[in-house]
């Protein structure tokens, strides 16, 4: 069967069941003078009943304040390249000034090695204001906070973009070899450095791209347990979006997803909880707003799964 290219839309809603990176789904962040955790704000300041804008923020609580993490699943490419994209830069107006000289990168890393691609935005004084660099080029967004970040390896040249104002065609940074080599292990990642006490790296709208996980590939269960979770998580933002059918259909396939896993791992600790999280989302089915209310939890059961399987990752 044919690889199928995914894109994991990470939009790290789940603060509470500390799902992307803190924690759930096999990895946690490195932090030193920073926390990490899932924030929100009004998606209209005026408006307080307006839905929420949710990002992933890297906040300063100790200069110099410094944090990665690393998505756990090793990136593939058979037929198509793989990638990591991200907007990033400062989400919180309050914390503006005090985020001047703060560094937040995107990147590609061999987990074996030191080799590595990362794509970075500095939040400056005017009139840059935000710096984007990768290796030697340069570029300016002036008068934005944060700027839209593509890395793209296809195993032959690495693609570094960028997009200012979030509309139109990204430009091309840079194009430069790849360093990737056929059995190496390439993993996305997301940093922080030089995080002032109040400052802030935030990002949104993360997606890696790779090839899927074939059939019969020891990673496969855990692969389907963590695209049960994507697929939820995209469900949720449908229903939000007041597409209910897309998000009864996302769900839909989550769950089926989730059953599959369940009745193809050996694992009996991660089994239990793939049973528990399909019985969950088969009662949030019936009612859009339960599981709006209902699916972290859920999530959280998922991630928990996933933990269980991490020898398969």
């Amino acid at each position: 069967m044919p690889s199928r290219l995914r894109q994991d839309l990470l939009l790290l809603l789940l603060a509470g069941a500390a799902l992307f990176f803190g924690g759930g789904i096999g990895c946690d962040p490195v932090l030193q003078g920073v926390d990490f955790r899932a924030t929100s704000r009004l998606s209209d300041p005026n408006d307080r009943f307006s839905p929420r804008d949710w990002y992933m923020a890297f906040n300063g609580k100790k200069a110099p304040g410094n944090g990665s993490a690393r998505l756990p699943y090793a990136l593939t490419t058979d037929t198509e390249s793989f990638g990591v994209s991200a907007r990033m830069g400062v989400f919180d107006e309050d914390a503006l000034a005090a985020s001047v000289g703060a560094e937040g990168c995107i990147g590609l890393r061999d987990t074996e090695s030191a080799d590595e691609h990362r794509l970075c935005v500095t939040y400056e004084t005017a009139p840059a204001n935000l710096h984007i660099s990768f290796g030697a080029e340069t570029a300016d967004c002036a008068g934005q906070t944060r700027a839209e970040l593509g890395l793209d390896d296809d195993g032959v040249n690495v693609t570094a973009r960028y997009r200012c104002g979030g509309v139109g065609p990204f430009t091309v940074l840079d194009i430069t070899p790849s360093l990737w080599t056929e059995d190496e292990k390439w993993n996305a990642f997301v940093s922080a450095e030089g995080v002032a006490k109040g400052g802030q790296v935030a990002f949104d709208d993360f997606r890696v791209e790779s090839d899927a996980v074939g059939i019969g590939d020891p990673g496969e269960i855990a692969f389907q347990t963590f695209e049960a979770w994507r697929l939820g998580v995209e469900a949720f933002y449908s229903i939000e979006d007041g597409d209910l059918a897309e998000g009864g259909d996302l769900a839909n396939e989550a769950l089926g997803k989730l059953m599959f896993a369940k009745s193809n791992t050996s694992d009996p600790g991660a089994q239990k909880l793939l049973s528990k999280a399909a019985s969950s989302v088969g009662k949030l089915l019936l009612s859009a707003s339960k599981y709006q209310k209902g699916f972290v939890k859920v999530a959280g059961v998922e991630a928990d799964a996933l933990e269980a399987l991490d020898a398969g990752l």
